[in-house]
């Protein structure tokens, strides 16, 4: 009976870790778009793609998160919002053509199964000597599985 109520006792003072309901591996849909203006014209690239994030508690913060897949930022964890760290992503072309991006992510929220955020880009598409800005939006849903 004591060794009941003991277990009682831990179990009740026991905090739940807020950052495990985000615990998963998530399918991802990115929407939006990408403009890019030179010379005053501008083009605007539409984004619509499918991907997986997974997330993994980190052992280097009690409120952070490490995101991988179509992102790969730590992540700060709040009660069921998330705000992923700024990340930057350059890639470089057959033809030469070289694009570096940053990321700036709004908070983000969990409900149920689904994580809603917006990435907020900017960068440079470097070809044959010009440089070009690059500016978009981009809306996030991540279904877990």
């Amino acid at each position: 009976m004591l060794g009941m109520a003991t277990l009682m006792v831990f179990s009740a003072c026991k905090k739940e870790d807020p950052r495990e309901q985000f615990v998963g591996t998530y399918d991802i849909q990115v929407v939006g778009s990408l403009s890019m203006s030179a010379s005053g014209q501008t083009q605007t690239i539409p984004m619509d793609s499918e991907s997986t994030l997974a997330i993994s508690l980190s052992n280097s913060s009690s409120t952070s998160v490490i995101v991988e897949g179509w992102y790969n930022s730590v992540a700060d964890v709040s009660g069921n919002s998330i705000k992923l760290d700024q990340e930057q992503l350059t890639e470089t072309y057959e033809n030469g053509a070289v694009v570096t991006l940053t990321f700036s992510h709004e908070r983000g929220t969990l409900s149920g199964n689904v994580l809603t955020f917006k990435s907020n880009v900017t960068g440079v598409y470097y070809y044959e000597g010009y440089s070009i800005p690059v500016t978009g939006t981009l809306s996030n849903v991540a279904t877990k599985r």
